[in-house]
């Protein structure tokens, strides 16, 4: 898949555990529902396998990268091999 949509009811980082090698692979767009408890687990995940994230509320033009996720985030595949730790 070239996208992926989560909303798993505060199960986020369970669901993004299970896609750790759709993620190194196919490298989908995520657009994640995260709930508040989660957002730093979410947050490490992502940038852990090279993906920038953004609050997908916001327009494109107002986006700026997030060290932590929020409500509803976009994430976008960094290129393969770069990690954003």
């Amino acid at each position: 898949p070239s996208v992926l949509k989560i909303d798993a009811e505060t199960a986020e980082v369970k669901v993004l555990h299970g896609a750790a090698k759709l993620l190194r692979t196919s490298r989908p767009i995520i657009w994640c529902e995260v709930s508040p408890e989660n957002c730093d687990a979410v947050a490490n995940l992502l940038h852990k396998d090279g993906y920038e994230i953004y609050a997908a509320a916001l327009r494109p033009a107002e986006r700026t990268a997030l060290h932590r996720a929020s409500w509803n985030t976009l994430a976008i595949p960094g290129p393969l091999g770069v990690t954003n730790i």
